[in-house]
């Protein structure tokens, strides 16, 4: 009875101490799950901000990057001195630069000194004096300079850039773009957080042309597609009092946190509030997750540690005894059982799984790319010459080959493929979820590893694999099927010479057999060094003598011929042996200008390709030094061109890269200029030298008027930013002669030679 009250007694205190524990342990975890939550609606609020912050600053930067080149426009400073604007066409470059990047909805404005407006891009009206209405016009005709501005006019909150424009060292007039605030929302949208521009009241009798016509009591909606959600939210609360909020505030009612940002004036005065809003529902709480688990777990923890003390206070000694006992038994027979089964399951030679084992994996392989609908390969492999070397050598001889080849066999596919012993000299692996690619890359290692001798009781012995393919569910939906059109396949191999792979499927296709087919020619094309170098002239227009030369690559097959770099580039960097590429053609077009210089050819600067990869490769940079120094090549002769694409994959890693390579002495041209988005931000941060015209632009010159545009502010922001300029892709003289008159003498282009190859091009360069 004693023991029984006792036991009574201690499971009370047991069910009382874990309600105590239960209570206090989740008034502490409330409290600390409320701290969590407002740090991290804090950070929230604080990463909209700062990325509304990022997108106001980007764009003032090219709304005055755009106004900067249109300055240095001919037609723009002709427009003006001659005070006839009919062939300007800036509506049409606006919708240029709509297509061509993500400036959208521009619009130009050029005034003369007095103040005249005398062209609009959005309207025929012009000829009147707004120097009599714009202060900050005024204020730029006494002193000319840069303006740029977040201001309100009679139609909306805008972007504006006004820059001087000179002819001659002389102030002639201004050139102004404005830009609409709308592209920041839809940037801001596409990013989940959806924005609302609002003016302050006080501009409200300003806005006489209001575009959105939105107006929540005396302040205007400057974005006329803002959230409606939102809108509702303004509308119903207290405007004065929200656009005043610190940090953040939540609307349980819609669920979703808003912060107030300002913009002020050049005054520093409150100009206009952005109301940025965010769901609640996609905030991360997988934190406060992971700190319930842990206390969930420190719970249990305790639980079952007063329960160990209950167990250990009232079992009693003789039920302990039973219990180790029985413990004891049941590993005793869980282990002879592991034992059995694993005899019953695995080769007693190899330890590999056996037949039975591995069909049991095949089918649960099968069962599972039947439901996700993924793909499961089978490869067949038998041993060439086996009997020969159990006939010379014996049985022992050949059993520790089986071992040594089952080891190679292990190193060469993943922990998750299945490797069985069937029996004899044949083995059986089973890869899941591998396209068929995958499958030939495995096959070839597979093959490639046997290439090797075995070292056998003092003896070198050579064997090799026939392997046949078959993969589920084009060759067959059960394993039996599988592994019978497997061996088939196998056969298939020998039958073609042994020491090689085989498809079962007779119907791949024939894009998947090319793939497959210039996969491996390129393969070998690395070992064998089947590439060439070809060269194309870099020539200065104006005295017709070469600059330079930018070095190409070409493959030339044996039996395929020349494969155009378009075709084989892409599959290079897929399959990753772009840099075994990249690092050939370095070595070859190094070694090759240092010879015809040391024969007394002018070859001028050898511009090579830079491909991502070696961006991404932390060892080229000490590579590229330690070849310089072994060719004994002045690094001045050097230049590497890269895309603004490849640069704005990871434009801060590229840029300590190019810095890297710059101060070596090699030059940085930028290729393909004008064709990407982004670069305009980060061009006065890159150490370049030279701006290459893509030839996207030249190809229609001089009568497409957008080209003619876009050619003259590049050539004018390279001038402006002391940078040297090339065009690529010339092939008219009229081409030629435009560029020139613009000032871009040098040029590449099929005008004065297509690319070619060393032994043609050194003829070229000692004829000129």
């Amino acid at each position: 009875m004693n023991s029984k009250k006792m036991k009574y007694s201690f499971v009370k205190i047991t069910i009382l101490f874990a309600l105590m524990l239960s209570v206090s342990s989740y008034l502490i975890i409330s409290n600390r799950i409320d701290v969590l939550k407002n740090q991290k609606y804090f950070e929230v609020s604080k990463s909209m901000k700062n990325d509304l912050s990022v997108l106001i600053r980007e764009k003032k930067e090219a709304v005055f990057l755009i106004s900067f080149a249109l300055s240095y426009s001919t037609n723009i400073q002709n427009a003006i001195l001659e005070n006839n604007t009919s062939s300007l066409a800036l509506a049409s470059f606006s919708k240029e630069l709509a297509k061509q990047t993500s400036m959208k909805n521009l619009w130009f404005q050029v005034i003369n000194t007095k103040g005249v407006s005398i062209y609009r891009s959005w309207t025929e009206k012009c000829g009147d004096d707004l120097s009599l209405v714009r202060l900050d016009l005024a204020k730029m005709i006494q002193r000319p300079r840069v303006i740029r501005s977040i201001s309100i006019g009679k139609f909306d909150l805008t972007f504006k850039a006004m820059v001087p424009i000179y002819k001659d060292k002389k102030f002639i007039g201004i050139v102004e773009t404005i830009a609409k605030v709308n592209s920041i929302a839809h940037k801001l949208k596409s990013q989940g957080v959806d924005a609302i521009f609002l003016v302050d009241k006080q501009y409200k009798k300003q806005l006489v042309n209001a575009y959105s016509g939105l107006f929540i009591e005396e302040y205007y909606v400057a974005n006329k597609e803002a959230e409606p959600t939102l809108l509702d939210v303004i509308e119903k609360g207290d405007v004065e009092k929200l656009i005043h909020t610190k940090g953040y505030f939540i609307d349980e009612m819609t669920g979703r946190l808003i912060s107030v940002y300002p913009i002020y004036d050049v005054m520093g005065n409150e100009m206009s509030y952005v109301f940025l809003s965010y769901p609640l529902a996609k905030v991360n709480f997988e934190e406060f997750v992971r700190y319930r688990d842990r206390f969930i777990l420190f719970f249990i923890i305790i639980f079952i540690s007063g329960m160990g003390v209950f167990y250990y206070l009232y079992v009693q000694r003789y039920e302990r005894f039973i219990t180790n006992a029985n413990k004891d038994l049941e590993q005793s027979v869980e282990t002879k059982t592991q034992t059995l089964h694993h005899l019953a399951h695995h080769d007693p030679l190899t330890s590999l799984p056996n037949r039975l084992l591995f069909l049991d994996r095949l089918d649960q392989g099968i069962k599972h790319a039947k439901r996700h609908k993924k793909s499961v390969s089978i490869l067949f492999l038998d041993l060439d010459r086996f009997k020969e070397v159990n006939d010379s050598y014996g049985h022992e001889v050949g059993d520790k080959l089986l071992i040594e080849v089952t080891t190679r066999l292990l190193g060469s596919v993943r922990e998750v493929d299945t490797i069985a012993r069937l029996g004899g000299d044949e083995f059986i692996i089973l890869l899941e979820e591998m396209d068929s690619n995958s499958v030939v890359v495995v096959a070839e290692k597979l093959i490639d590893v046997m290439q090797l001798p075995f070292y056998i009781a003092t003896k070198d012995l050579y064997v090799t694999f026939s392997i046949g393919i078959s993969r589920f569910p084009d060759d067959g939906t059960s394993a039996d099927v599988l592994i019978r059109n497997a061996d088939t396949a196998m056969y298939k191999a020998k039958e073609l010479g042994k020491n090689r792979y085989q498809f079962y499927n007779a119907k791949m296709t024939e894009a998947t057999l090319a793939r497959l087919n210039l996969e491996n020619n390129l393969r070998r094309a690395i070992e064998k060094k089947e590439f060439q170098a070809y060269f194309q002239p870099k020539i200065d227009a104006m005295t017709n003598r070469v600059v330079g030369m930018e070095a190409l690559i070409r493959w030339h097959h044996p039996s395929l011929g020349l494969i155009s770099p378009l075709k084989f580039i892409p599959l290079a960097e897929e399959l990753g042996l772009i840099v075994a590429i990249d690092q050939w053609m370095l070595e070859d077009c190094v070694s090759t200008i240092k010879k015809w210089q040391e024969e007394g050819l002018y070859t001028g600067v050898l511009s090579l390709n830079l491909s991502i990869k070696q961006l991404e490769n932390k060892d080229f940079v000490s590579n590229l030094d330690a070849l310089i120094h072994k060719v004994e090549i002045s690094p001045e002769s050097l230049e590497f061109e890269i895309t603004e694409g490849q640069i704005m994959k990871d434009p801060e890693a590229a840029i300590e890269t190019l810095n890297a390579i710059k101060a070596l002495g090699i030059g940085i041209s930028i290729d393909d200029f004008g064709t990407g988005y982004s670069s305009l931000s980060y061009l006065k941060r890159l150490p370049i030298d030279t701006l290459k015209i893509d030839r996207s632009f030249v190809k229609d010159l001089p009568e497409d008027e957008d080209d003619v545009a876009i050619v003259e502010s590049i050539i004018a922001l390279a001038k402006s930013l002391k940078l040297h300029i090339i065009a690529e892709g010339v092939e008219t003289e009229a081409q030629k002669e435009f560029l020139l008159e613009k000032g871009c003498t040098h040029i590449q282009g099929y005008l004065y030679s297509k690319p070619l190859p060393a032994d043609a091009y050194k003829i070229y360069i000692g004829a000129h």
